[in-house]
């Protein structure tokens, strides 16, 4: 099983209630994507989407992932990095699960979609000389941002939000760019359905961040694909419905249909 976390996060995104495949005898891996968390690389410039598979691709080779049938799933951001990198190894994926995935199709959607969250989306998120200069003030003043980001956000985890400041720029820029807003997806997803791999597209029914009509279009599209709508939920789903987001990773969960 592989659990990618989404933009400003970390590994700690997944808590306790993911932990029980591998108490079941599972390798459960939870890597931080490249360029943030531990993962934090302050040398590295280069964070194409194609870096990022390559990276994913060097832990499933250490970890002997791709041995027998695999699960991979993803949040926001790691969603799409779970469709994208599962369509590479289709043969050997069961399953893909993704809470969150901001799949637009093309970019102008995109852009749309975070500029309708609000100013502070769209300065940070979009003006990118905003966005820049806040990130090299988090990286000079880090242990400060850390405190900031835990008072900001008491609902989370204080690790998780700690985490929450550990990456670059270049990290941060790339991921925008390259897996957000670069609309690369639905070739993977194609792939996914050719191969007859189940694909669950999770979003929680107040969540901004993810365009319904996209989901259901392509769950009419593909076969293999299916939408599952949590009540109530916001955009956090592997956070603040733990269990029930965990539950979906197991195929025979009556929880995982749609």
């Amino acid at each position: 099983m592989l659990l990618l976390h989404g933009l400003l996060a970390s590994s700690d995104s997944f808590g306790r209630a993911f932990d029980a495949p591998a108490a079941n005898g599972c390798t459960v891996a939870v890597p931080d994507l490249l360029g943030f968390g531990r993962s934090r690389s302050p040398g590295e410039t280069a964070f194409t989407i194609e870096r990022h598979l390559e990276t994913l691709d060097e832990v499933a080779e250490r970890l002997g992932l791709l041995d027998g049938p695999l699960v991979v799933a993803g949040h926001s951001l790691g969603g799409v990095l779970a469709i994208e990198w599962a369509a590479r190894h289709a043969g050997a994926v069961e399953r893909v699960v993704t809470w969150g995935a901001p799949l637009h199709p093309d970019r102008r959607d995109a852009v749309a979609a975070i500029a309708g969250l609000g100013l502070m989306e769209r300065l940070f998120a979009l003006d990118t000389r905003s966005a820049e200069a806040a990130c090299r003030l988090v990286c000079r003043y880090r242990r400060t941002a850390r405190l900031v980001a835990v008072l900001a956000s008491p609902q989370l985890p204080v690790a998780v939000s700690r985490r929450a400041v550990d990456h670059t720029w270049p990290a941060y820029q790339g991921a925008m760019e390259e897996i957000v807003l670069s609309a690369s997806w639905p070739d993977a997803v194609r792939r996914l359905d050719d191969h007859g791999v189940r694909t669950v597209l999770v979003r929680g029914e107040a969540d901004r961040i993810v365009d319904g009509a996209v989901y259901a279009g392509l769950a009419e599209e593909h076969d293999a694909l299916h939408v599952l709508v949590r009540p109530g939920a916001g955009h956090l789903l592997p956070l603040t419905d733990a269990p029930w987001a965990a539950g979906l990773l197991d195929p025979s969960a009556a929880g995982s249909r749609p």
